[in-house]
């Protein structure tokens, strides 16, 4: 059963290894960050879960009404974020259940962590806890505990403390399918989308605007590549408390050029779409950082436009943030954006939060590389097929 796990799933190693070189991917990204606006909060484009419900499974209204979110927040002048908003209280709930359970999961005793940390599985399945990379050295900052929602045989497939049992396996499987479903609603409106400039492209006998990209037509179906569900990845994420020694052990070098990143190095994810719980403070009462000025809120950060964007989910929301695959199968008319994870200022501070990968599966045709690319490791990558992609992503920055 585990030799079957890493040559069928072995891929999802590479979620974990493609985490090492973030930074080093980034580097240049990162000055040109710091020579602009950094910190600016900004309100990503939102669509309300309601809305994606009545169009796709109630049928109450026209998709065709969402398209503007979709290319205000995926084009090239967005976030590469889109906010699904008002989900469910129900949701709500198990969002914050999840959260809390994150926190005591990487609470655990060190004896029952070790019962769900699978080396076999190269740590992509279960518990994950200094195997990975940051900065150059083995990153102890951040617990991840990683799992396959929609495994044909899950419950033996994945591991889960015994001392959570089954509330954990429970809450996951139940929030991973309505975030999945969620992410097959915005896959189909990326797809409308997409068909309806090819459409219009195709009417048009001539170039009646000058300010047009001339780009390639999308011809994958993005929904459809994403259909089974069995590429899905799940990792519940504790970034541990800073700490004062780690904190004090930082140069001022240091300390100055990754004050944007100190949970998680900037990076773009190369799957498809993932899918985003909004992440959870654990705070003690003298922390503040949530309520300081732009720059020095912990949480995500976008690098968009020349700016450090911060992006602050409510509890009430999803995001679903877009991966480079979904960039090229798109022909570039979407983009992906780095992104990173800031630390909280007090050395007692913890944050949970979920991610939800969708990726197609290995032998799914990738289109030619758009032109417009500007992201010259994205161009040195790209392959015909999304596991040769996969490869030579590992192979560059490993």
């Amino acid at each position: 059963m585990r030799g079957h796990r890493i040559m069928k799933f072995g891929c999802f190693l590479k979620f974990v290894l493609l985490s090492w070189y973030s930074t080093q991917r980034c580097a240049q990204a990162l000055k040109d960050i710091e020579k602009g606006p950094i910190g600016i909060t900004k309100k990503p484009v939102s669509i309300s879960y309601q809305d994606l419900k009545d169009a796709f499974d109630n049928r109450t209204c026209s998709p065709k009404q969402l398209l503007g979110s979709i290319s205000k927040a995926f084009g090239p002048d967005g976030l590469g974020l889109l906010e699904v908003s008002d989900i469910p209280p129900a949701v709500v709930k198990l969002r914050s259940n999840v959260m809390d359970m994150a926190e005591s999961l990487a609470m655990l005793p060190t004896e029952q962590l070790e019962e769900i940390t699978i080396p076999s599985s190269m740590y992509s399945i279960g518990w994950s806890h200094g195997k990975e990379q940051f900065r150059g050295e083995y990153d102890t900052g951040k617990g991840s505990f990683y799992f396959d929602p929609f495994h044909e045989d899950a419950s033996n497939h994945n591991v889960y403390p015994a001392s959570m049992q089954p509330d954990l396996e429970d809450s996951l499987l139940e929030i991973s399918t309505r975030m999945a479903e969620i992410g097959s609603w915005v896959a189909s409106l990326c797809d409308l989308y997409l068909q309806e400039l090819k459409d219009k492209q195709q009417s048009e006998e001539t170039e009646t605007d000058n300010n047009a990209i001339d780009l390639p037509l999308q011809t994958i179906s993005i929904r459809q590549s994403l259909a089974s569900g069995g590429y899905a990845k799940g990792r519940l994420l504790y970034y541990f408390p800073v700490g004062t020694n780690n904190k004090d052990s930082l140069s001022q070098e240091d300390n100055e050029s990754s004050s944007l990143d100190s949970w998680c190095g900037w990076h773009k994810d190369h799957s498809s779409m993932t899918i985003l719980i909004p992440g959870k403070l654990f705070e003690d009462e003298s922390d503040t950082s949530s309520k300081q000025s732009n720059g020095n809120k912990p949480g995500l950060y976008i690098h968009s436009q020349g700016q450090a964007v911060h992006v602050q989910l409510p509890p009430t929301s999803i995001g679903v943030q877009l991966g480079e695959t979904l960039e090229i199968m798109s022909c570039g008319h979407f983009r992906a954006t780095p992104h990173a994870v800031k630390g909280s200022s007090n050395p007692n501070t913890g944050r949970a939060s979920l991610a939800l990968f969708l990726q197609p599966p290995l032998d799914t045709i990738l289109p030619q590389l758009h032109s417009q690319a500007e992201d010259e490791s994205l161009r040195q990558r790209w392959r015909p097929t999304y596991g040769e992609f996969q490869d030579a992503t590992l192979t560059a920055f490993l």
